[in-house]
């Protein structure tokens, strides 16, 4: 075959007088090459094209022999290409071979390995080039890969090189599919074993070391990363033959191939036994804590509930002794006899309280209530008190006051009545002042009770360690004031609790302002357009202290009667502690009722209950041979075997005053929970509402 190229207008063509074997033989191997191939003029005209190359580079053959090279070329590549065919035109070389990037027809960027060599006329003119075109573009994106990952191994080695010798940390790199590992001199310490001379391992060694108790979970660790997982972060412990029982802490990166296969792991092991060891020595310390705090807690309790027992019955028999002949002095002593009680049970309130709070025992209600209500309330039970010192005692609510609000009225009036209560406390002229508004900012909108008194100061430097529990000023005060110093420890922990937040701003000789902050959850109900209802003005209670009225934290002298329609019900008390047998009979008969029985522990109250229907049984709960919720669970199943029987309200009468303990009542299959100290009137509503029913039906 003899071919021709018109090197004036870039032609190409065949001059044969025949075709032969060799020319066919060409033909194919030129148009079914895996590679691409061109014919190339001297100055970089595309002269012929197999169709390899046309389908890499997205031309026609045409389209491509108007261009040359060059204008294919990567900027950056061009100056490469070029010089190294020059050098082929000047017979320095017979041809070159380079690594380069195309620019194909849609502008993507192709990575080829260029293979060129020349063909020149009898006389040595360079007739064209013959260029082999492979496209190697996934090997150079293979390679950047592992370029970058050992770029990055190199960069993460000096980086550790350092750290790994201050920090006893060793370094690995595992090769996969050889199944070696490759460890560094601090590796082989951590792991006792003396460095072989190429500091490799096999993967059945470093197996063979990790405790026998991990070697399952590390196993699917490597499984997890085998599937995909860029990282294996994990902790497991290691046999070392020098050092026993070691704690490795592991981090390591994988590299996988094209098809996502785990071809490689480097990653650090450190020795974290210490530490391992202080953690466990922390848990064991918090575990122990938490068991001391739920020991005091359950101390608590139990002390309020041996406390509780006998204050039922000096509140109890004071309540029987206001309907007896008293005279002055007597009525004197018996008020101040009934006002220790009620100290002495708040004090064990406030000790039960902080220890709920502290043991994570007290949960808040979220309830609708109106808040009005619950400040008035908390004035009033402080409105005595403010009468007998002379102060005048003012409230006074702000506009847009939601009629109700949602949340714990119980808790929030008990920090009011704590804040009010420190306030004439320590104030021996001038008076109280209570402010609530609605404050509205980026915060959201919140609730604001402002208590301000006209007492004697505090010392800005002591405000904080008044939120302290058992702390007061000094005990100076304790012994003029009174109080155990718990009441704003536990204010500060259920405004915290509901989301809000308490402060105080103090002069000392000027006096104090508390302030509380709650976030205000509202009712869809309607609002007070100006303050405390329209045109009503600020509420004024306490301004005289020759008031007449008696207020609810005075003492109440005597014990209602029931209504006519409740005083023939048939009570069983069930009480094990003969003083408050006595008290609660006392009680219950001055309340008018004649049909009482009583039973001495839970077993006497079933049997009794087997032979005898009774409308009330009131239900101590801890008794001995049998307590009260077990005696109350026997009870509902006498009563379920007979349907016709009608069904007893049994109220647990009992000292354990914590939530749990009602709940646990309730679970028992009683009806109501009332705590001892008992008070009357609590017991007096729940018979009344059972006489009533009883004689509707």
């Amino acid at each position: 075959m003899q071919a021709t190229i018109d090197s004036k207008n870039g032609s190409y063509s065949d001059d044969r007088d025949h075709q032969d074997g060799d020319d066919f033989l060409f033909e194919a191997i030129f148009e079914s090459s895996p590679f691409g191939i061109a014919l190339v003029s001297p100055d970089g005209q595309w002269l012929r094209c197999n169709q390899r190359l046309c389908d890499m580079l997205g031309y026609s053959c045409e389209e491509l022999r108007t261009t040359t090279f060059q204008d294919i070329t990567h900027p950056d590549d061009l100056l490469t290409d070029l010089t190294f065919l020059q050098e082929t035109l000047g017979g320095q070389r017979n041809g070159y071979q380079i690594e380069k990037r195309y620019i194909s027809k849609n502008g993507a960027v192709l990575w080829i390995q260029l293979t060129t060599s020349i063909v020149r006329y009898d006389d040595g003119r360079p007739r064209y080039f013959v260029s082999y075109v492979e496209d190697i573009q996934k090997r150079k994106e293979v390679d950047s890969r592992l370029e970058s990952a050992i770029d990055e191994y190199r960069l993460q080695t000096e980086r550790l090189a350092i750290a790994t010798r201050s920090a006893a940390m060793g370094v690995w790199d595992w090769n996969v599919g050889a199944d070696w590992i490759h460890w560094d001199d601090q590796m082989f310490d951590l792991y006792g074993m003396e460095p072989p001379e190429r500091g490799r391992i096999n993967f059945d060694i470093w197996k063979a070391s990790v405790h026998p108790d991990d070697l399952d979970g590390v196993m699917r660790k490597l499984d997890e990363m085998t599937a995909g997982t860029a990282s294996f972060d994990t902790v497991f412990r290691i046999l070392n033959p020098k050092r026993g029982v070691r704690f490795i802490e592991v981090h390591a990166e994988a590299i996988h191939d094209l098809s996502g296969r785990l071809v490689r792991m480097i990653g650090v092991n450190l020795d974290i036994t210490e530490q391992e060891t202080w953690r466990r020595e922390r848990e064991a310390t918090t575990e122990s804590a938490r068991r001391a705090s739920m020991a005091k807690s359950d101390f608590l309790a139990m002390i309020s509930h041996e406390i509780r027992t006998p204050l039922n019955g000096i509140i109890g028999y004071s309540k029987l002794l206001w309907d007896t002949e008293l005279h002055d002095e007597q009525r004197e002593f018996l008020s101040s006899i009934e006002l220790s009680g009620k100290m002495l049970l708040a004090i064990v309130n406030d000790v039960l309280d902080y220890s709920k709070i502290e043991a994570g025992k007290l949960d808040l209600e979220q309830i609708a209530f109106p808040v009005r209500k619950s400040v008035r309330s908390a004035v009033e039970m402080v409105s005595i008190a403010a009468q007998r010192k002379n102060l005048s005692l003012n409230v006074r609510f702000g506009a847009h006051i939601p009629a109700e609000v949602i949340g714990d009225s119980t808790r929030l009036t008990q920090v009011l009545l704590n804040l009010l209560s420190n306030a004439v406390k320590f104030t021996s002229e001038g008076g109280v002042q209570v402010d609530v508004s609605r404050v509205s900012d980026s915060h959201k909108d919140r609730l604001k009770f402002v208590v301000a008194d006209t007492g004697i100061g505090i010392s800005a430097l002591r405000i904080a360690e008044l939120f302290q529990p058992f702390n007061q000023l000094d005990a100076s005060t304790t012994r003029r004031f009174g109080g155990t110093g718990l009441g704003l420890a536990i204010s500060h922990r259920l405004i915290s609790l509901m989301g809000g937040r308490i402060y105080l701003e103090s002069t000392e000789g000027v006096g104090t302002k508390a302030t509380v902050e709650i976030p205000l959850l509202q009712v869809e109900t309607p609002v007070c357009a100006s303050g405390d209802g329209a045109g009503r003005k600020p509420s004024s209670i306490a301004r005289s202290p020759t008031s007449s009225s008696r207020s609810r934290s005075e003492p109440k002298q005597g014990i209602a009667t029931l209504p006519e329609s409740a005083r023939d019900i048939r009570i069983l008390l069930v009480e094990d502690n003969s003083i408050n047998q006595r008290l609660m009979r006392s009680i219950l008969q001055r309340m008018g009722l004649q049909h009482i029985h009583l039973a001495n522990d839970g077993s006497e109250a079933v049997n009794l209950c087997a032979e005898e229907i009774f409308d009330v049984i009131l239900m101590d709960y801890q008794m001995p041979i049998m307590d009260g919720g077990e005696a109350a669970r026997a009870i509902r199943r006498l009563e379920s075997e007979n349907p016709k029987r009608s069904r007893a309200h049994i109220v647990a009468l009992t000292a354990a005053a914590l939530p749990e303990d009602r709940t646990r009542s309730l679970d028992a299959g009683m009806n109501d929970h009332l705590t001892k100290p008992l008070q009357p009137h609590a017991l007096h509503q729940i018979l009344s509402s059972v006489g009533g029913k009883k004689r509707r039906s």
